[in-house]
């Protein structure tokens, strides 16, 4: 019996994955890692990294993404421009509540729309 090869719950995980042919998870992602051995010659092993596709990494802040707050706070500034009382319930109100990213993204959208009167308030 000890010649014999086990198939079953109760098999060795190596030898059900080389009986089926499926590679194990780091097979499966080698095509993305990149290993590298350690620094010291007195350890053993290997260092494992992975990466996305093989590429650089994209940047956080991609392009124009504004969240809904940035956008309804724009058309609110643009629409209260002619009014200084509704201008300044404006600011009070949802100016007011913006994050820090938002507010930011607010006024490069106003300098894009060509509204600097607006986003130097």
């Amino acid at each position: 019996m000890a010649g014999l090869l086990q198939v079953g719950p109760s098999a060795p995980v190596a030898s059900r994955r080389n009986e089926m042919k499926m590679p194990s998870a780091l097979e499966r992602i080698s095509h993305t890692c990149h290993r590298a051995p350690l620094a010291s010659p007195g350890k053993t092993g290997m260092v494992v990294w992975c990466s996305l596709r093989g590429g650089p990494r994209r940047p956080l802040w991609r392009g124009r993404v504004m969240s809904t707050e940035t956008i309804q706070a724009v058309q609110s500034l643009k629409l209260a421009k002619h009014s200084p009382d509704k201008l300044a319930s404006v600011f009070g109100s949802s100016i007011g509540r913006l994050i820090k990213s938002d507010l930011l993204a607010t006024l490069a959208e106003l300098q894009r729309q060509n509204e600097f009167e607006l986003a130097i308030m």
